[in-house]
């Protein structure tokens, strides 16, 4: 026998509860969109490393030239990393306009909007010196975040 038809209250009751759960489904798919209306900055179960150049296509006169590089990374989230962060963009002569750090369940992501403090790409050689720096910062970075991982591997081993 159906226990549905055997007991209706029970019936509402599950009807009921399966509306609390589509409310709920609603809420969190709102809550979701949010989130990535503020820049999709939610760490992820994976280590990540972007380096990317942005141009200023804002202006004219500008001519699509480079004007900032957004950097994204995202690691375990360790006390050394901002440090870490800002040694390597002093060593390349970086400065960080915008920044966006989110930590989740002990992993941290950064998205850094990062320029240079005095450098124009038609005087020092153009997109062969940029590319250049784009792959020097990255391999800078990566050895931060490798670095990092090496001291959480050994603290955790203790």
């Amino acid at each position: 026998m159906d226990h549905i038809t055997t007991y209706p209250s029970v019936q509402v009751d599950k009807a009921s509860l399966l509306g609390e759960v589509v409310d709920q489904v609603k809420k969190l798919k709102r809550k979701v969109s949010e989130v990535y209306e503020y820049g999709n900055v939610m760490p992820t179960e994976s280590n990540e490393l972007k380096v990317e150049r942005e141009y200023d296509q804002s202006s004219p006169t500008s001519k699509g030239r480079l004007t900032t590089l957004r950097v994204s990374l995202c690691c375990e989230d360790h006390a050394d990393l901002m440090s870490g962060l800002k040694q390597t963009f002093d060593a390349f002569e970086l400065r960080t306009l915008k920044a966006e750090i989110s930590t989740l369940g002990g992993r941290i992501k950064n998205v850094l909007v990062v320029a240079p403090k005095a450098w124009d790409m038609e005087e020092e050689g153009g997109l062969q010196d940029v590319e250049l720096m784009i792959k020097q910062v990255k391999h800078a970075l990566k050895l931060v975040m490798e670095r990092l991982g090496e001291q959480g591997e050994s603290i955790q081993g203790k």
